[in-house]
Parts: C-alpha cells; sequence; structure tokens
C-alpha cells in the first residue's frame, strides 16, 4: 500500500513541475560604503535564474548575477561583481502577471584591477512584470543590498576591519522561457 502511495504521489507531483531559464539584461544603480567613502554606483548587469515552479506557483533555484559597476561614474574606478545564490517566490503569472522572489548569496565576488578582489555575501529582493501581451518578455526590479568583510590583494588574504557594502535597485529586461516535465 505504502509503494501505491509514494508511486501516485510521485506521478502527480511530477507533472506538477515547470522548469524555467529566464536571462535578463539591465541597469545598476545605488551606493558604495567603505570605511572612507559614500560614492554613488551606476553599471550594467546581466542576471540569470533557473529552475522549477512547482504546483504552477512555488519556484525556486539557482540565480547568478553578474556587474560591472562604476563609483561616481568614474571609467578609471571600476568594479567587476560575480554573485551566486538560491532562490525561492512566488509565480503569479498564471492569475496575475506579477513574480516576487527573494534570493540569498552566499557566495560574491567584488573586483578590481588595482585594489584587489573582496569576497562577502548578500541578498536580493525582486518583483517581476510579465504582460500577456508581451509572451516571453518582462520587467524586472530588483533591490539587492552585498556586505563584503574580506580582501585579497598583493599582501595576501585578510578580514576587513569594516566590511564594505553595496546596495542598489536593478531595472531589466527579462526573457522567460519556461516548460513543463
Amino acid at each position: 500500500m505504502k509503494l501505491i502511495l509514494i508511486l501516485i504521489l510521485t506521478i502527480s507531483t511530477a507533472r506538477a513541475f515547470d522548469v524555467f531559464v529566464e536571462p535578463s539584461l539591465g541597469f545598476h544603480t545605488g551606493s558604495f560604503k567603505d570605511q572612507n567613502s559614500d560614492l554613488g554606483v551606476s553599471g550594467i548587469g546581466i542576471s540569470g535564474k533557473t529552475g522549477l515552479v512547482f504546483n504552477q506557483m512555488v519556484m525556486g533555484g539557482v540565480d547568478l548575477q553578474f556587474a560591472s559597476y562604476l563609483l561616481d561614474n568614474a571609467s578609471e574606478d571600476k568594479w567587476e561583481n560575480r554573485s551566486y545564490g538560491l532562490f525561492g517566490g512566488v509565480d503569479m503569472t498564471g492569475q496575475l502577471p506579477f513574480k516576487f522572489w527573494l534570493t540569498y548569496f552566499p557566495y560574491e565576488e567584488l573586483n578590481h584591477k588595482t585594489n584587489g578582489e573582496l569576497f562577502g555575501n548578500g541578498y536580493k529582493f525582486g518583483l517581476g512584470y510579465y504582460p500577456d501581451f508581451l509572451e516571453i518578455l518582462g520587467f524586472v526590479f530588483e533591490f539587492k543590498s552585498s556586505s563584503y568583510d574580506k580582501i585579497e590583494d598583493s599582501s595576501g588574504e585578510r578580514d576587513l576591519v569594516i566590511s564594505t557594502e553595496i546596495t542598489s535597485l536593478f531595472f531589466g529586461v527579462s526573457f522567460f522561457f519556461k516548460d513543463q516535465l
């Protein structure tokens, strides 16, 4: 009896999964704070989520983000950001044209040619708007906060006394591809 129940649950659950891939391209704006400065941040970014949608509403998976930040629009002060995280959220596109998600980035890198590389973690809250008339196209708005507490430069790797923080808003265009398993 247990085997039949497990088989029924497995089959019914398997039909409730959708697989999706969602790359985004957009613009970041925000602030960069460390022990010496509080500067504006701007730049372009590429992000991508991939994962599963359960029961046509609950979604979860992997979130990757790559960005180039300019501090106070100075091209010589360019930082490259790489973030790898896990997200969970709600996909309401079956009823309403919206999605909400929260991502935790346990690992982030912030690299500068001359200042070294910073390591830390962060989180972001996202909202997506997917109007029916645009098919696979959507608009993404994300708030991201990151904190970096380790640095690696020419003198080696060490902890930062005061962490460096970046908070930013991301405005982008998203391409949403979903298929049922």
